[in-house]
């Protein structure tokens, strides 16, 4: 071990000014993977300040390709005359601002009384001790006046200059992230991101981002179109209409949906509060305590009630506590009162103004809660496997199992009915591939919900078979390749489509790592004297023997898996080094959207997407 230095007066570090930001900026600024985007949303949270107090209704931030970050808004600006705490040093408020820690106009009550993202006065200090370049213009008393600053330190006065920007008023920011600290690229996906719930949030404020020449500006009117936008690609109907209330300090959206998907999100003077909070335990409250008021008896889990519920809320304070810099979550234990307050009568009416749309809630509810406790018992036997390798499998007449105890290598079949089950059985390598067996078409997920899936026997015995807990967040996958080995005509190629349903809607990780495959065989074998020849049609089976010059004797459709020759199946669908598998990838956003729209109600739609593959 090293030797510890002598422990004297001298061993004790003071960091004056910005040097502790520069030193220590995870402590101020957080992950430091995602810091160019932290010290930007510190200037563009100013401009959200000066829009909520009334004083500006334009925002802008330019990304340039050279590195350069700008933001503007058309608020008071910052003061520029002498700081009474700095009149010896003659120091102008602004660079006091720009170079000093809690030094801002949101630490009291006065400036900002209507609520502000900012409560410290650290943000922007912290955006110029991280920034190897900064200038800041501010308008006041009919002039714009600027100052430069290298790595948080004044490079001149503050001094009479016009900004960049054609701008009338404000205040505009422009610098250059520290890459020696900040090595990580912005991601424009999350730039765009806080426009657009800015967006929602500050109906009636023009935010504009120009990224890189792409210049778009968002709008809206409110929380309303939040949940429109949320939930545009849900492909489902909304079970009443939203709940919408602006009160002193709240702003709240709720609707239900036909879905088990749901999405609650919470902010605080417009900043994300992703870990919640007081004001978010409020909301939950007041959701709770509405539906509770009108049933008498219950099942169900406040939880319960929130599926399919997609909402926001944005909390106003005028001295906000966080429990970091980073303001992921709300610390005001006067919050939780005063959205329960102001929110529980407006919401117990919306309840009461449709019986129907709250029995349905409510029904639902404990419809979930009644499933999760019947599948309890399988808990146990779906998420863990035992010592010897061996789970809770299906019953004995609906899977064949194998030999081999390594996940990886194990291959589980899904075919369509005993006749194919049983030739099947006769083709595979027992050693390393089982079988499971369909009654025929099994239950369509996208429409019947995951609650009823669960309650399917041919759905639960594929999800034992692959090692899925419907229960649980941990699965232990049991198998390293699924194959769908349906028949080759519009019922089998439904089953397909539905099985991929399934997985994509329970288990979307299997299709994400690659493990589901389709058999790709061929349709006809045409069988000459000494060979056979494989197709898609009799024109391509004749055509293949006329290059060869042999005449085919006999052709055969392979139709239906149970009806041809186990050696044949075998080639086709079980010999890895014969076999043809086509593997199922991921799709993008747009093209799962696409998919849960067509295995809808439209079931021709539905055959022909299986027909392409």
């Amino acid at each position: 071990m090293k030797k510890v230095e002598e422990y004297n007066e001298e061993s004790i570090v003071v960091l004056k000014g910005l040097q502790a930001v520069r030193t220590k900026p995870a402590m101020y600024i957080g992950n430091l993977d995602t810091g160019r985007f932290h010290i930007l949303k510190e200037a563009l949270d100013n401009g959200i300040d000066e829009a909520l107090a009334g004083f500006s209704k334009k925002l802008y931030c330019n990304i340039s390709a050279d590195g350069y970050f700008t933001v503007a808004d058309e608020g008071r600006g910052i003061p520029v005359g002498i700081h009474p705490d700095y009149k010896e040093e003659k120091k102008s408020t602004l660079e006091v601002i720009m170079t000093q820690l809690h030094a801002g106009g949101k630490i009291k009550e006065g400036a900002y009384a209507g609520g502000s993202v900012g409560t410290h006065g650290v943000g922007i200090s912290c955006t110029n001790a991280l920034s190897s370049y900064l200038q800041v213009w501010t308008y006041r008393d009919k002039t714009w006046w600027t100052q430069t600053y290298k790595c948080g330190v004044p490079q001149g006065p503050v001094e009479k200059g016009k900004p960049e920007l054609s701008w009338k008023q404000g205040t505009i920011i422009k610098f250059k992230p520290d890459e020696t600290i900040l090595p990580e690229q912005l991601d424009p996906k999350v730039l765009a991101n806080w426009f657009r719930n800015s967006s929602f949030l500050n109906p009636g404020i023009e935010l504009t981002l120009n990224y890189k020449g792409k210049e778009k500006t968002y709008n809206s009117k409110g929380l309303a179109d939040y949940i429109q936008w949320k939930t545009k690609d849900l492909n489902c109907e909304p079970l009443y209409k939203p709940f919408i209330i602006k009160t002193e300090n709240c702003d709240v959206a709720l609707q239900w949906f036909e879905t088990e998907d749901s999405d609650l999100a919470s902010w605080c003077n417009t900043s994300p509060t992703i870990e919640g909070g007081t004001h978010y335990k409020g909301l939950l409250n007041v959701i709770n305590k509405g539906f509770d008021n009108l049933v008498k008896k219950k099942s169900y889990k406040p939880e319960d009630l929130r599926t399919g519920l997609y909402g926001a809320i944005n909390f106003r304070i005028a001295s906000p506590q966080f429990d970091s810099q980073t303001k992921e979550k709300l610390i005001n234990p006067e919050a939780e009162k005063l959205v329960m307050d102001q929110i529980q009568k407006d919401f117990d009416k919306y309840l009461n103004s449709n019986k129907t749309f709250v029995k349905k809630i409510i029904d639902r509810a404990n419809e979930i809660r009644s499933i999760y406790e019947k599948f309890a018992k399988e808990k146990k036997a779906l998420s863990k496997l035992k010592s010897r390798g061996k789970v809770n499998l299906p019953p004995a007449s609906k899977f064949i199992s194998c030999s081999t105890k390594d996940v990886e290598l194990r291959e589980l079949f899904c075919t369509e009915g005993d006749s194919a089950a049983g030739t099947a059985r006769q083709a595979r390598d027992s050693k390393f591939q089982e079988i499971v067996k369909l009654r025929g078409k099994i239950m369509n997920v996208a429409k019947s919900g995951l609650l009823k899936a669960y309650e399917s026997e041919d759905i639960l015995n594929v999800l034992k078979a692959i090692g899925f807990d419907p229960s649980s967040k941990e699965h232990q996958l049991r198998v390293g390749k699924i194959v769908i080995l349906t028949d080759a005509d519009d019922d089998g190629m439904h089953i397909s489509v539905l099985l991929l349903t399934l997985f994509q809607k329970i288990y979307p990780e299997i299709i994400e790592q690659g493990r589901v495959y389709i058999v790709d065989a061929p349709l006809f074998i045409g069988r000459s004297r000494t060979t056979e020849f494989y197709g898609e049609s009799l024109e391509d089976v004749q055509q293949q023997a006329n290059s060869k010059g042999q005449k085919i004797l006999s052709v055969t459709r392979a139709k239906g898996w149970g009806e041809i020759n186990p050696d044949l199946l075998r080639r086709f669908a079980f010999d890895p080094k014969t076999r043809q598998l086509k593997q199922i990838t991921k799709v993008d956003t747009k093209g799962l959207s696409y998919f849960y729209k067509m295995v809808g109600d439209d079931t021709e739609v539905r055959k022909q997407i299986l027909t392409e593959i």
